[in-house]
C-alpha cells in the first residue's frame, strides 16, 4: 500500500513539472493535436483586435473558408490543412512573437501573411530568417520589398505608391473649365499611408495640381477637424486621405461636421470594403479609392470566390478577402505542382512561374512585387462602380462632386 501512495505522489509530481515545463516554454498546439503525418500545417498571425481588426476579421474569414475548401478538394499532397491563426493585435512586435512561435514551437509545415504594412515590414523578417516562403496579400510598402529578400511575394497587384495613380489620370480628363487646381493630403505617419501619400502627391504634380497641405497625422487620431479647418479656409479643391479603414470614415465625418464640400475625395482602404457604405450610408456616395480587386473584375474564378464568400459570411467580399485568396491560390499551386513543402522548392517555384489567381495572372520581379493592375473605384447610389481603367469600367467618374451635406 505504501509502495502504492509513493508511486501516486511520484506520478503527480512528475505530471506537475512536465506542466510547468509547457508554461515555462510557451509550448502551444491547437485543442486538436497536429498530428504532421496526418495534417499539413499552416500558421498565420493577423489583426483580430487593435486599430486593424476591421481589415484583419476579412483574412481570417478568406483563408478559412479556402481551408476548408481544399480539404473538400482532397487536400494538398493528399492530406487535409490544419490552420493555426493568432491574433497580433495590430502590432508588430507581437507579429514577430507569433511568427517566431508558429514556426520554431508549433514547427508549421507554411505560414501565410499578415496585414498591414508595419506588421508585415516587421514579420516577413523571420520568414526571411528561417528560409520560409511568406505569401502575402496584406502589406504595399514599398520599404518591405526593398531589403533583397528572397522569400517575401506580395498577391496584390501594386504598391502602396501606386494606389491613386488611376485616380489622377481620371482627373486628367476632367475639361479645362472644371479642372480642379488644388489638392490637400492628410495621412498617418505609418510606413503603408506615408507610401500612399507620396505616390499620391507625386501622381497629383504629374496632373499639375498645387499641394497646398501635405499633413502626417499619428496612428490613433480620432479627431481631423484640427488638420481639415485650414483645409476648408483655403478651399482645396481635392481632399486625399492615406490611412486605414476609420481614418476614412472620420475623414468623410469631419468634412460634413465642417460643411466642408471638396471637388473630391480619394482616401485609401476605407472606400475599398463594403463596410465604408455601412458606416456612412449616402455619405460615402462619390468618395473614390484604389482598389486590387472588385466583384465585377473580369478574372476567372471571380464569381465563384464572390459566390462561397457571401454565402458563408452573408457580406460581399472586398479586396482584403481577395488578397488573402490569392495568396492561398499560389500556395496551393506552388505545392501541388512541385508536390513539395520544402521551402526553397516553393519559393523558387513561385519566382519563376505565372499562376492564375482571383487577382488575374500574376508574376513576379525580382523584389517579389508583381506588375502594377490597380482599378480605381467610386461610390455611387450606395455601390461602389469601377471608373478606372477604361477597359475595366462598370460606371462613369462623377466629378465634381455635388453638395451633398
Amino acid at each position: 500500500m505504501e509502495r502504492k501512495n509513493i508511486l501516486g505522489i511520484i506520478l503527480v509530481v512528475v505530471i506537475a513539472a512536465l506542466l510547468i515545463t509547457v508554461g515555462i516554454t510557451g509550448i502551444w498546439k491547437p485543442s486538436d493535436d497536429i498530428d504532421s503525418d496526418d495534417e499539413i500545417v499552416i500558421g498565420a498571425a493577423i489583426s483580430l483586435s487593435g486599430k486593424y481588426a476591421d481589415s484583419g476579421l476579412w483574412y481570417k474569414q478568406t483563408y478559412e473558408m479556402w481551408q476548408d475548401q481544399v480539404n473538400d478538394r482532397g487536400g494538398l499532397l493528399g492530406k487535409d490543412v490544419k490552420l493555426i491563426l493568432y491574433d497580433d493585435q495590430s502590432d508588430p512586435t507581437t507579429g514577430v512573437s507569433l511568427y517566431e512561435k508558429l514556426i520554431t514551437v508549433d514547427e508549421v509545415d507554411c505560414i501565410l501573411g499578415a496585414y498591414s504594412s508595419p506588421v508585415i515590414l516587421a514579420t516577413s523578417s523571420i520568414a526571411e530568417k528561417y528560409e520560409m516562403l511568406y505569401m502575402e496579400g496584406g502589406g504595399t510598402s514599398s520599404e518591405i520589398f526593398d531589403r533583397g529578400y528572397n522569400y517575401v511575394f506580395l498577391s496584390w497587384p501594386g504598391l502602396a505608391e501606386d494606389y491613386s495613380k488611376g485616380f489622377f489620370e481620371l482627373i486628367k480628363t476632367v475639361p479645362e473649365d472644371k479642372k480642379p487646381k488644388t489638392i490637400g493630403f492628410l495621412y498617418e505617419d505609418t510606413i503603408f499611408a506615408t507610401s500612399v501619400a507620396e505616390g499620391g502627391k507625386k501622381s497629383a504634380e504629374e496632373a499639375g495640381l498645387e499641394v497646398k497641405f501635405f499633413e502626417s497625422y499619428p496612428k490613433g487620431t480620432t479627431d481631423f477637424k484640427p488638420i481639415l479647418q485650414p483645409f476648408k479656409d483655403e478651399n482645396v479643391d481635392i481632399v486625399y486621405g492615406g490611412g486605414y479603414f476609420q481614418d476614412s470614415v472620420l475623414l468623410v465625418k469631419t468634412c460634413k461636421e465642417l460643411n466642408y464640400n471638396p471637388m473630391a475625395i480619394w482616401s485609401s482602404v476605407g472606400p475599398g470594403m463594403v463596410d465604408f457604405g455601412d458606416e456612412l450610408g449616402t455619405d460615402a456616395d462619390i468618395v473614390c479609392c484604389g482598389v486590387h480587386f472588385d466583384v465585377t473584375s473580369p478574372y476567372e474564378g471571380v464569381p465563384e470566390f464572390v459566390d462561397e464568400f457571401e454565402n458563408r459570411y452573408n457580406k460581399t467580399p472586398g479586396y482584403h478577402a481577395a488578397g488573402a485568396y490569392a495568396t492561398c491560390q499560389v500556395l496551393e499551386e506552388a505545392i501541388n505542382e512541385t508536390e513539395s513543402l520544402d521551402q526553397k522548392v516553393l519559393r523558387d517555384y513561385v519566382a519563376s512561374h505565372t499562376i492564375s489567381t482571383i487577382l488575374g495572372n500574376l508574376s513576379w520581379d525580382e523584389r517579389g512585387v508583381p506588375a502594377e493592375a490597380m482599378l480605381t473605384i467610386q461610390w455611387q447610389d450606395g455601390k461602389t462602380v469601377i471608373v478606372w481603367p477604361p477597359e475595366a469600367k462598370t460606371g462613369e467618374f462623377v466629378f465634381p462632386k455635388p453638395a451633398l451635406w
